[in-house]
């Protein structure tokens, strides 16, 4: 039986140099009563389901359902020390689910949990968020507790947000990939420019993890990260 990380290392040797990571999920599921992915991926479960599975491979994906008694959506993570990037993964939702990918920096403590940027997508929309000077900024989010209503508080969140209307055939395979290239991300879907934005946080030097957070259904595959932005 392959180790995980002999996995990780003969995909990377088959891969150009600048295609730090490559998974395709197509292993047998480590645990039948708890999360263990392999290819040192890590999740939430432990903390927010009291360690009950939530995270399966099957069919050579990695399926990914939050239950009913977690506290939280469920988070499935990997390290990597990036700065520009690029990511692409293989994903299938149903209307009404959400996949988010999030960049996070555990020593930025201006943000919440150290939430940099993120990507959201449903089968109606997709939005890109700085979040480490939006959402998750500190002092926006204790401002915005004090007062729900304050208007220059909003303005300056939203200035960190940015969505457009999508249409996305549900429970299809469909193709997300992004880019960050200093303070702009670009995001792809099956191939074709769906939105770009600017913002100071995706310009933050180091995105030290990547989460995907469920919060209800999705599966992925072919989860591919590059080191360099651009790469399609």
């Amino acid at each position: 039986m392959f180790r995980p990380t002999l996995i990780y290392l003969l995909c990377c040797l088959s891969l150009s140099a600048d295609l730090v990571f490559y998974d395709s999920f197509d292993r047998k599921d480590g645990s039948d009563i708890e999360d263990a992915v392999g290819n040192d991926w890590s999740t939430n479960s432990a903390w927010r389901a009291d360690g009950e599975k939530q995270v399966f491979l099957k069919d050579g994906a990695m399926r990914i359902t939050r239950l009913e008694k977690a506290n939280h959506a469920v988070s499935v993570k990997h390290d990597f020390p990036l700065g520009d990037c690029t990511v692409s993964i293989r994903f299938k939702i149903s209307e009404g689910d959400r996949l988010g990918i999030n960049f996070n920096d555990p020593d930025l403590k201006t943000a919440h949990a150290g939430h940099v940027c993120s990507i959201r997508i449903t089968t109606d929309y997709v939005e890109v968020a700085d979040q480490m000077n939006g959402s998750m900024n500190l002092d926006l989010r204790d401002k915005r507790k004090a007062d729900p209503d304050n208007e220059a508080v909003k303005q300056k969140i939203a200035k960190t947000e940015k969505s457009n209307p999508i249409q996305l055939k549900p429970d299809a395979w469909h193709e997300l990939q992004f880019e960050i290239r200093g303070d702009i991300t670009k995001v792809y879907i099956n191939s074709m420019f769906v939105i770009s934005h600017q913002s100071p946080g995706f310009a933050h030097p180091t995105k030290r993890n990547i989460a995907l957070s469920v919060p209800q259904q999705v599966i992925v595959d072919d989860f591919r990260v590059w080191n360099q932005a651009g790469k399609r």
